[in-house]
């Protein structure tokens, strides 16, 4: 029951750093048909709706996974560095416990940036090849529309900034973790890397995809400048979700380690 309550009261003073924080929206309640329709419009009847469908899918799934780990999964592992426990093996595990949460969540974003990079090639090189008769896409940004895209923009946004401030305020993995600097040196990046994540979510969520080119006729130049920016961006993703995953491996296995022998 101590361990219980011990752990609660962890997580609510992490929560209670972000009580000024503005009130998210529910996940459930963007209107991501408004953020994906540009790019849906530009594509359509030029690239493989298969290629579409995952490509909004892999979007959306990044979106929840990075909201998970940066409202949840690393905060919880900040707040078992401030548990009032006497317990050592207790704490050994929670914190086992949430290195195995972490990686999770960053093997999931691994597996959709690769399904996004091997499916960006693919757009780009049907857009090359359709270039000569493509004709001019329908254009359905009527004010209805334009309603629901800006308010996707908000609240897009309300996320991201939580995103940037819980990142802020928690314990730095290189800090709750000083003791393995002299084994595990990449440690000393992981902050870092963490933060480059969000950065590049900023760039595809709040500037990429709500400016994707919308035009009455095609403009590929402006659409493949965007794609190859968003592909840049989800590079930027896999490269730090790399940095971080060995990390996190050499952590959980030490972790592991401790747990057998208690």
């Amino acid at each position: 029951m101590k361990h219980q309550d011990t752990e609660s009261t962890a997580t609510n003073n992490f929560q209670a750093t972000c009580a000024e924080l503005p009130e998210k929206p529910h996940r459930g309640t963007i209107q991501w048909t408004a953020i994906f329709a540009r790019l849906h419009n530009y594509l359509s009847g030029r690239t493989n709706a298969n290629d579409q469908e995952i490509l909004r899918f892999c979007l959306y799934q990044l979106f929840h996974s990075m909201d998970t780990l940066y409202q949840t999964a690393l905060p919880q592992l900040a707040a078992s560095a401030s548990h009032d426990t006497n317990s050592k093996v207790y704490l050994h595990y929670h914190t086992w416990h949430q290195l195995q949460h972490i990686q999770r969540v960053l093997e999931r974003m691994e597996s959709l940036c690769h399904l996004l990079n091997d499916t960006m090639n693919t757009v780009l090189n049907d857009l090359d090849r359709t270039a000569k008769q493509a004709q001019s896409p329908i254009d359905a940004e009527d004010e209805t529309w334009h309603a629901s895209h800006e308010q996707a923009i908000t609240d897009l946004s309300i996320y991201l900034d939580r995103w940037q401030q819980c990142n802020q305020q928690r314990l730095p993995i290189a800090a709750q973790f000083a003791d393995y600097l002299s084994v595990v040196p990449a440690l000393a990046q992981t902050d870092l890397a963490c933060q480059s994540i969000l950065e590049s979510a900023n760039a595809i969520f709040s500037l990429i995809l709500p400016a994707f080119p919308a035009t009455t006729h095609y403009d590929d130049a402006a659409a493949i400048i965007s794609l190859l920016d968003l592909l840049q961006r989800i590079d930027q993703l896999l490269l730090h979700t790399n940095l971080l995953l060995p990390v996190l491996h050499t952590l959980i296995k030490h972790y592991s380690i401790y747990a057998q022998i208690h």
